[in-house]
């Protein structure tokens, strides 16, 4: 559909000295400036030594070849985005039969939408060869997709308002909700526009970019709700319903050690310890147990305690690690007093507060602060009084209401909701402001959109701060979260395993990211590269 273009005629083309002869070369000199790279035979009798070049043909064949690259990408974005408006001038037709003379106004719009999205295409299929083969010469990459993937969102959040001004008048029409789905399906597809840039032939290696490589895989039948690692990352444990399967894991290798059993039920959640190869677990049999290695890899449950009066969701280790924060079903926060050492885990007191389930537990760097989150859709915030003691402060506000899943601290005074519901698929931030934690209306993370299905509060998001990177799991998939330094959120990989059922993890050192996946019932491990 579109063809690479060359701006200048190749005919008016000269040489350096301006022979009538027809240029045959181009010197390969990156110093010299890009009209005087070009040559003639004449040109070249007058060298004493011969520069380095090439024949200009080789290279116009070579450049053509890039730029056939490029146009293809660039129809790519452009078809799927006109594509995706078709589908809106598709509906939009159905609805003409009701209303003929509203409609045909708005059938006209995204045909201008269109015809302006086209324009761009057609703007995009020009290049300058002087201009190409310098960046050729110099392997300087071309930001041309990038700065049409802005002006490709900034035409269609500029047409968008114009059709919904008028959509919304035909609220009442089972039409209605199909046009509104194809705009929210578009708003989506700008999200995912940047990834195209990943695509290109000859690309610059971009800052804070992030690849991933699967090395290593290995099936495991049942189900897997929980994975964590210790502080080297060379001990893995896994859940297989209620039993507990250690791995050594070297290298992203796995080496079967040994099966753990105890628990009566399906394991939900793991915390390591950082400080010696002990770590605990939390179960649908209500119990929390501590397992210890006794010689190398061999663990041994020390101490078994129970207090709750339903599942454990989730557990957090304080720093020091001598406090356990625990949430259940039961909708309560247990806090344990913990000495890894004398195989010691005290109950302490109960933070009531939640009506239903408590999904998500964080506590800030300073630990000053601790943010729960929970199926009765409050984000509440406890404050630390003394040693040892935290209190309700407040129930933080939100400007929706909004069905999350998973919170986590990134800074003392900046935390992330993960959503869960069908209609919104977002992480919200929130920030220390005046005193209280407040959404931060310019800043939100659009994940990609499924309204079939929604998300539960299981695989817990993992923040490693020495990489800059945040690892979480939302409904089928797995993103990997960067933060710009301008502050701005940015999603650097996504992983589509094509089910929900997905419960990971990612080493401490930010090296290796595992999961289990219900669509496969593989562990699948991947080498997280930073470019």
């Amino acid at each position: 559909m579109f063809k690479p273009k060359m701006i200048e005629n190749e005919n008016i083309l000269q040489c350096i000295k301006k022979h009538s002869h027809p240029i045959t070369s181009v010197n390969l000199d990156p110093n010299i400036e890009m009209e005087k790279r070009f040559l003639c035979d004449e040109c070249l009798k007058d060298y004493k030594q011969k520069p380095k070049f090439s024949k200009i043909q080789s290279i116009f064949l070579d450049i053509e070849e890039e730029q056939n690259k490029k146009v293809k990408i660039i129809e790519n974005i452009i078809l799927t985005n006109i594509r995706q408006v078709e589908v809106i001038k598709n509906h939009l037709n159905s609805l003409r039969f009701n209303i003929i003379q509203l409609l045909d106004g708005m059938i006209m719009t995204t045909n201008d939408w269109i015809q302006t999205l086209m324009q761009k295409g057609i703007q995009c299929q020009e290049y300058s060869i002087i201009k190409e083969i310098d960046n050729f010469i110099n392997q300087v990459q071309s930001n041309d997709l990038k700065i049409l993937n802005s002006q490709i969102l900034q035409i269609n959040e500029t047409w968008i308002p114009k059709v919904n001004s008028k959509l919304n008048q035909f609220i009442n029409f089972y039409q209605y909700i199909n046009c509104k789905k194809a705009i929210d399906d578009l708003k989506s597809l700008n999200v995912q526009l940047e990834q195209f840039e990943q695509n290109i032939g000859y690309q610059q290696k971009q800052q804070d970019s992030i690849k991933l490589q699967l090395i290593d895989s290995f099936k495991q039948k049942d189900r897997c709700r929980a994975i964590a690692f210790d502080q080297s990352g060379q001990i893995m444990v896994t859940s297989s319903r209620k039993f507990i399967k250690i791995w050594k894991f070297i290298d992203g290798k796995y080496k079967y050690i040994q099966t753990l059993e105890g628990h009566s039920d399906y394991i939900f959640c793991f915390v390591f310890s950082m400080k010696q190869q002990a770590f605990l677990s939390g179960s649908v049999d209500k119990s929390i147990k501590l397992w210890k290695s006794s010689f190398e890899t061999q663990f041994q449950c020390t101490i078994a305690v129970e207090f709750h009066t339903a599942w454990v969701l989730n557990m957090i280790l304080n720093q020091k690690e001598d406090l356990l924060f625990s949430g259940s079903r039961d909708s309560t926060i247990n806090v344990w007093k913990v000495d890894l050492l004398q195989n010691q885990l005290n109950y302490l007191y109960t933070l009531y507060k939640h009506t239903k389930d408590v999904d998500a537990l964080s506590l800030n760097q300073s630990e000053s602060t601790l943010v729960s989150y929970g199926l009765d859709k409050q984000i509440i915030i406890w404050m630390k009084k003394s040693e040892d003691i935290y209190e309700f402060k407040y129930v933080v506000k939100q400007s929706i209401d909004i069905d999350g899943c998973k919170v986590k601290f990134l800074k003392d005074d900046v935390f992330i909701l993960v959503t869960g519901s069908y209609q919104l698929d977002k992480v919200f931030i929130f920030e220390l402001k005046d005193g209280v934690f407040q959404e931060n209306n310019e800043q939100s993370i659009q994940l990609i959109e499924n309204n079939q299905i929604e998300d539960y509060g299981l695989c817990p998001i993992v923040y490693n701060q020495n990489n800059n990177i945040i690892f979480l799991r939302h409904k089928k998939h797995i993103y990997l979260i960067r933060q710009s330094t301008s502050g701005k959120f940015q999603i650097a990989q996504i992983l589509n395993c094509e089910t929900q059922s997905i419960d990971g993890g990612m080493t401490n050192n930010g090296k290796y990211l595992v999961f289990w996946d219900y669509q496969t019932k593989n562990y699948s491990q991947y080498l997280i590269e930073y470019l």
